[in-house]
């Protein structure tokens, strides 16, 4: 194994955060978008929920970095997981139009539950596949990538900016949810485990009506 001033796990979150914003971004193929608005509110919820998807991941290695080769292995597979889920996720989505969630679980774990699903029609050979693919991405970067230097970049910073993403994002959904703005609640919609943040009571104290709460014409 590498020493540790030749590995540079940054290289390996760098690709894990990309990958997830890229299957992130095909759950929202569905939605139209228009204007400069909506536009940078999808890419914030997007580069957000990329990096929510990996924190796992992230936080597991912070946590266990002591012990470099048991924190590897254990980064990779949460990291490989989280990937797998979201191409399921995915999957389902454009099959079925909901995420997964208890029901879904529900159906896995009872007796004929898949097949009720279609399962026995859709080929495992796709998934297989985008799996391989994943998996050998992943060695790709953990054993080789990350031996190549890597820019430093405070910590604090990276925080920052990650903050500042997901804020932007939840409070252009709440303002949005006020608005009744279809385009950004349908594009969190999408999203697997989108929080999302109204703000009636704020915009109440602020003596601003929400359109939800006005009278219908």
């Amino acid at each position: 194994m590498q020493s540790k001033h030749t590995f540079n796990i940054g290289w390996y979150f760098l690709f894990t955060v990309s990958t997830s914003i890229w299957i992130t971004s095909l759950f929202m193929t569905s939605v139209p978008v228009s204007g400069p608005g909506p536009h940078t509110v999808k890419l914030m919820m997007l580069a957000s929920y990329g990096v929510m998807y990996q924190l796992p991941a992230i936080i597991l290695y912070w946590l266990l970095q002591r012990w470099q080769r048991l924190a590897i292995v254990a980064t990779v597979s949460v990291s490989l997981l989280c990937h797998v889920l979201l191409f399921a996720d995915n999957r389902l989505f454009d099959l079925y139009g909901f995420h997964i969630n208890g029901f879904v679980w529900n159906l896995l774990t009872t007796p004929g539950g898949f097949e009720s699903l279609g399962a026995d029609q859709t080929s495992p050979w796709p998934l297989l596949g985008r799996f391989a693919v994943l998996l050998g991405l992943h060695l790709l970067f953990i054993t080789r990538v990350v031996r190549l230097p890597f820019p430093h970049i405070r910590k604090r910073y990276l925080v920052a900016a990650f903050l500042l993403l997901t804020l932007g994002e939840r409070l252009a959904y709440g303002i949005s949810d006020a608005r009744l703005d279809g385009e950004i609640l349908q594009l969190a919609d999408t999203l697997p485990l989108y929080q999302p943040l109204t703000m009636h009571g704020l915009l109440a104290q602020l003596g601003i009506r929400s359109k939800r709460e006005l009278p219908l014409e």
